[in-house]
């Protein structure tokens, strides 16, 4: 609760699926801020922008831009294109989120059809 929507940029590597980034730094972001997520430039990625669609809606945020990164410095593959996923924080994310450590990753909010779709697509218990 102490840095809630406190920042203007919230940055994340690819350490996790989309959706799940989105839930942990997306209520971290101010109302009008950005988060920028790296992701891989690669079919299963392009996929996984498309899963995070509800995430990023329920988080308060829209998806702004999907931008190809010719290099970035300090990676552990430099032959492997990249990209940055740019969202943008357009309203406030309900008190609810983030749910507690772990959920996000098990129970994911996807977008419908996808896996993990528990019907009202937010994974809450």
């Amino acid at each position: 609760p102490t840095y809630r929507e406190t920042f203007e940029l919230a940055i994340a590597r690819a350490v996790a699926d989309l959706p799940v980034l989105c839930e942990y730094c997306l209520p971290l972001v101010q109302p009008g801020g950005l988060f920028l997520a790296q992701k891989m430039l690669d079919a299963p990625h392009r996929q996984e922008v498309l899963r995070a669609r509800l995430a990023i809606e329920k988080m308060g945020g829209e998806l702004e831009a999907v931008s190809v990164v010719d290099e970035l410095p300090f990676t552990a593959a430099p032959d492997r294109e990249r990209c940055l996923v740019a969202i943008r924080k357009s309203r406030a994310t309900p008190e609810r989120y983030p749910r507690r450590v772990g959920v996000p990753s098990k129970r994911p909010i996807l977008s419908a059809g996808d896996h993990g779709w528990d019907g009202d697509g937010d994974g809450c218990e």
